[in-house]
């Protein structure tokens, strides 16, 4: 479970989270220049019954591969002269995308992918920003600001959080990352929010009566955590 304790616990009497979490410090690079990306067949790995009275929910899984350039040919301010594929191969990452979709009710998991293979270039993106607004639906939102879901920001900061290979949360300068997973039936890019979010995205709108101690702000990232 996530459990994470600002150095600067009360902002105008509002604190982030009540435990402490131990985190590890390691910038990431952003950089996404020459990455190629491949991405396979997606499946629907189960059916479950929906919480919506017409619907069931699908459980859909697509592998995507990150192909990174053994050498950084060019730069944000120069050009390469020779291109990266001459350096040879670099690093690969292959890490599975879940994401959700509503089917009819009573639908088989065969029916279901019947229907997902009409649409040879879907995809599953994920949006990443600081804010975790930006990776939440609008019902979503408008639910928990409207109490409908018994939901709050702190839970959503919890549920969307993006952990390392070693389950710990990823920091980026500071900044909590927030990650989350969406269907497409066309192919489309990730989403990346990162420089548009305000510096106080990871201050939680949420009132905890509780006293917060110090944290521990060390974070380990890596290049797999952002896929």
């Amino acid at each position: 479970m996530l459990v994470i304790k600002w150095r600067e616990p009360h902002v105008n009497g509002v604190i982030l989270y009540k435990k402490s979490y131990k985190l590890k410090f390691k910038h990431m690079n952003n950089s996404n220049s020459n990455i190629v990306i491949t991405r396979g067949q997606i499946l629907v790995e189960l059916v479950r019954e929906g919480l919506k009275e017409a619907a069931d929910t699908a459980q859909i899984r697509q592998s995507v591969t990150k192909n990174y350039p053994a050498v950084q040919a060019s730069t944000s301010l120069s050009s390469g002269l020779f291109p990266s594929r001459l350096f040879g191969e670099g690093q690969s990452f292959t890490h599975d995308r879940v994401a959700f979709v509503d089917i009819p009710k009573n639908m088989s998991k065969e029916d279901a992918q019947l229907e997902l293979d009409k649409y040879p270039e879907s995809c599953i993106y994920k949006i990443f920003s600081y804010d975790v607004l930006d990776v939440m639906t609008a019902t979503q939102i408008q639910a928990m600001e409207n109490g409908f879901s018994g939901k709050d920001l702190a839970f959503y900061q919890e549920k969307y959080a993006v952990l390392d290979s070693d389950k710990e949360v990823v920091l980026e300068d500071g900044k909590i990352l927030f990650s989350s997973s969406n269907f497409m039936n066309e192919a489309k890019e990730d989403v990346n929010l990162r420089g548009e979010s305000a510096d106080s995205a990871n201050v939680s709108r949420i009132s905890i009566n509780e006293e917060a101690a110090p944290a521990v702000t060390e974070i380990t990232a890596s290049k797999e955590a952002a896929m």
